[in-house]
């Protein structure tokens, strides 16, 4: 036959033959675990005295989580959402560049973080001077805003320079380049002395000059940077070549091609 069971109505006593979960105590109950009534809370404790806790512990479940400092380098948290911090374009997520092993941080790759065998040389990079640039009344001399690039250590790159500046026929223009200690370079070009006469510069490391038309004039050139140890930057510069209180500009019709040899 089956077994009947009785079902609990209201007043009925409860039972006591096995433990249970209640709010609060009740002097007419005898098998009853009481637990709290604290609301919003989760249950914690053992189940011979449970309780209800306003808040997570961590030592029921896992040890707390947290973020080092460093971890700012690629996290931002808004509110409790974690994100991503915006980066510089062009740039990579990795380790040093040399040395030990270290924190990753975002930088620029270097040829030693490419595959060994990986053929550079005959990678061009070509750069255009997208700002008008101008130096009045000095023979000291400045950059060319936008006319650089990086190169390392032991590199050798070859450089073609179209020129494109505007001085009076008095200040003229000279350039050079600035490059990493222990590096020469040779550069040669086509433009015109102060007797306005086609002429051809060599020089080592020092600057040219030529005069200027009192408007527009290209000029192109053609030199060599031979690196020695120190990586850094190749960066041409220009000034008058006699000081003069008027303007000389390189235009945005300016560019650079370089183009790693070694």
């Amino acid at each position: 036959m089956p077994t009947w069971k009785k079902i609990l109505l209201d007043g009925d006593a409860a039972p006591t033959d096995a433990d249970y979960l209640v709010g609060t105590a009740n002097a007419g109950l005898s098998a009853e675990i009481v637990v709290g009534t604290t609301p919003g809370g989760e249950l914690g404790g053992i189940w011979a005295s449970p309780t209800v806790d306003t808040i997570h512990s961590g030592s029921a479940h896992h040890a707390a989580v947290t973020l080092a400092a460093d971890a700012d380098t690629i996290l931002s948290l808004s509110a409790q959402e974690l994100g991503l911090d915006t980066q510089t374009a062009n740039i990579v997520f990795a380790g040093p560049t040399s040395g030990g092993a270290a924190d990753p941080t975002f930088r620029s790759l270097v040829t030693a973080d490419l595959p060994s065998g990986t053929a550079l040389s005959g990678i061009p990079k070509l750069i255009r001077n997208g700002t008008i640039d101008t130096v009045n009344n000095t023979t000291t001399f400045a950059d060319a805003t936008e006319m650089s690039f990086a190169i390392a250590a032991d590199e050798i790159w070859a450089i073609v320079l179209h020129l494109r500046y505007n001085s009076g026929i008095t200040p003229g223009i000279k350039i050079q380049f600035t490059q990493p200690t222990g590096s020469a370079y040779r550069i040669e070009g086509t433009g015109i002395d102060a007797a306005f006469a086609t002429t051809i510069h060599q020089n080592s490391t020092g600057s040219l000059a030529w005069a200027g038309t009192g408007g527009n004039y290209a000029i192109t050139l053609h030199g060599v940077v031979d690196n020695g140890a120190n990586a850094g930057t190749v960066q041409l510069q220009f000034a008058q070549n006699t000081a003069n209180a008027s303007d000389t500009s390189i235009l945005t019709e300016t560019w650079m091609l370089a183009y790693r040899l070694a």
